[in-house]
């Protein structure tokens, strides 16, 4: 019996451990950027920030969702949470982002890196007015010159659609 508990214990450790590191997230995102000949988009963000959550949200739903699938894989990363949502962290990503953007970098932020890690394009906020949009498709395209143009005006409709 207590070796089936124990054993019961050791097999949950491995979901209670906490939010992956930013190393292991980008390590992934590499391996299926490669194999699908894709860029990775990271945007950084924290629970308690609205912009943030929308950002997220927007990234994956939908055509949007679909049509960034083809060019990007796209791994969020927590950071600058409140003291008491700390733990929703994930390890290194703070220091990623200060790598990248410098240590005034405001939230939501988001990069696009080669498979080398080379910073390619980055944007900061989430496009949610027309004046954000071509900004937005522009870090895109430069990101990952590979996306069309028709999939840039797709994206352009469906974020009108959104405002």
């Amino acid at each position: 019996m207590a070796a089936k508990f124990l054993a019961f214990c050791l097999l949950l450790s491995g979901f209670v451990g906490g939010p992956e590191s930013a190393d292991v997230l980008i390590s992934r995102a590499n391996k299926d950027a490669v194999k699908g000949d894709r860029r990775v988009l990271i945007h950084f963000g924290a629970s308690w920030c609205g912009p943030c959550r929308v950002l997220a949200k927007f990234l994956h739903e939908g055509k949007v969702g679909q049509i960034l699938g083809k060019y990007f894989v796209i791994v969020g990363m927590d950071v600058d949470e409140t003291p008491e949502k700390q733990g929703l962290e994930n390890p290194g990503a703070a220091a990623m982002r200060t790598r990248y953007l410098g240590e005034k970098a405001p939230l939501p932020s988001f990069i696009i890196l080669d498979k080398e890690g080379k910073m390619l394009s980055f944007g900061e906020g989430c496009p949610s007015g027309y004046s954000g949009i071509k900004p937005f498709l522009k870090v895109l395209a430069t990101g990952n010159p590979k996306i069309t143009t028709d999939d840039l005006w797709t994206l352009r409709r469906e974020m009108e659609a959104r405002l």
